[in-house]
């Protein structure tokens, strides 16, 4: 607590007050002290302009209530933009090169999305999570040739289970919609089979296949 007498001072962290306002306001420390546990903090969020947001974080958050909210629908969003980002940014780590037009952009990855929607190109399993892409059942974007980048001939959706077992050696897999059309081939190769039968026994017995 600053004294009452610390309102006379002639100075203000060493600037002379205006003589309009002969009552000088209480000292005022140049640097704050770090937040300590449990105690709020500024929100961390900053704009594109390197504008900060001046709202308290949220408790334990790095971020306000407005900024999570739409860190999440921004995330929700465009997460086919930032495959194509994180895409580009890895190929180009690893020197691939490519030729204009061949490479997956947002346009043609969204035309694909609405034929398959979040659908695992390996196992099926549709719903994947787009927000939080790393976990086992993330939606990805997999490349089906590692000595490609991501060119739209070499990419497909996966979760992210297959999408870290497929490049191993024993990976031997079928994806999903060969295994379908095998099980429908399977099932019409036993229906015909059913109605030889029933043919063989109404000609054998006289009756008729129901």
């Amino acid at each position: 607590m600053m004294s009452p007498a610390s309102y006379f001072l002639p100075n203000l962290n060493g600037i002379l007050h205006s003589n309009i306002d002969p009552f000088a306001k209480p000292s005022i420390a140049k640097m704050e002290s770090p937040p300590h546990s449990g105690d709020s903090s500024q929100c961390s969020n900053v704009s594109g302009r390197k504008i900060r947001c001046k709202r308290i974080a949220l408790p334990n958050r790095k971020r306000c209530r407005l900024c999570t909210r739409s860190n999440f629908e921004s995330l929700k969003r465009n997460f086919l933009t930032r495959m194509v980002v994180h895409s580009k940014k890895c190929d180009t780590l690893k020197g691939y090169k490519w030729e204009r037009g061949t490479y997956v952009t947002r346009a043609w990855l969204n035309q694909m999305y609405r034929k398959t929607g979040p659908t695992c190109y390996w196992c099926g399993e549709s719903n994947l999570d787009c927000r939080t892409r790393t976990g086992a059942n993330g939606f990805t974007l997999e490349r089906l040739s590692n000595e490609l980048p991501h060119l739209k001939r070499n990419c497909v959706f996966a979760c992210g289970l297959h999408n870290r077992r497929s490049w191993r050696p024993k990976f031997t897999d079928l994806p999903f919609h060969l295994r379908k059309m095998r099980i429908c081939v399977d099932r019409e190769t036993m229906l015909k089979q059913e109605r030889v039968c029933l043919e063989i026994l109404s000609i054998r017995f006289g009756s008729k296949p129901s």
